[in-house]
């Protein structure tokens, strides 16, 4: 939640990118509750649906009817989850990533910076990085564990972006995002469809995406502070 002792009117231009992103991850927490209700409801409509088809039909009918209605089941309790929870954790990084760069934006234009974000080289979090930390002097953030744990997110990010969610299967290679991933043991499962694939797909819960909110919003409160004291030292 946001810090109810934060005075938003108090220096509201230089503090707006940030606490704004905070109250959009408040909403993004407030859509995981929605998201998950409606998910439940889906799947307990369906479960109705089919006791009421199963009355009426003989041991014969059963069969077929499980075999047809078996492809709907998959839908609803494995596929709806897995695009609901991909979505809201990407929008979630999205925000973030953005409100990054309007910082940045926004310490340059405060400080009367010759150099913006889009002068430097990389992209996303690692320039936004390089931007606060060498040009604008906000540095103390980047220290914190939160950053490491963010930059986690950033590859899980990617992989559902780039590759629907699937990572190269490489148990044995502590280095790949598999094994951390498997290691750290904080995402639902990472799911093959055969024996022998060659990749596995990250299925994420809502704790996940919660989880990802909440280091989101404590870095934003470590860098909205840390900021504010800088723009006062110049």
């Amino acid at each position: 939640m946001i810090d109810s002792s934060y005075d938003r009117n108090a220096h509201p231009r230089t503090a707006s990118p940030l606490f704004h992103c905070m109250l959009e991850l408040e909403a993004i927490t407030r859509l995981c509750g929605i998201g998950k209700r409606s998910l439940d409801e889906e799947l307990n409509a369906l479960h109705r649906t089919m006791d009421k088809d199963v009355e009426k039909l003989d041991e014969r009918s059963l069969e077929a009817y499980l075999s047809d209605i078996n492809d709907d089941y998959i839908v609803v309790s494995e596929t709806l989850p897995v695009y609901q929870w991909y979505a809201l954790y990407v929008l979630a990084y999205g925000l973030f990533e953005k409100a990054l760069s309007e910082e940045c934006e926004t310490l340059r234009v405060d400080r009367n910076l010759s150099l913006s974000a889009k002068d430097l080289n990389g992209q996303g979090l690692v320039r936004f990085k390089t931007y606060l930390v060498k040009v604008a002097g906000v540095t103390d953030p980047f220290k914190d564990q939160l950053w490491q744990a963010i930059l986690h997110f950033a590859e899980v990010r990617n992989a559902i972006v780039h590759r629907a969610g699937f990572v190269d299967f490489k148990p044995n290679d502590q280095s790949s995002l598999y094994a951390r991933l498997s290691a750290k043991g904080d995402v639902a499962e990472l799911k093959q469809e055969v024996q022998n694939q060659e990749d596995a797909q990250i299925i994420i819960s809502e704790q996940y995406v919660l989880s990802s909110v909440e280091t989101y919003s404590a870095f934003l409160r470590q860098l909205q502070g840390v900021a504010h004291s800088v723009r006062r030292s110049t």
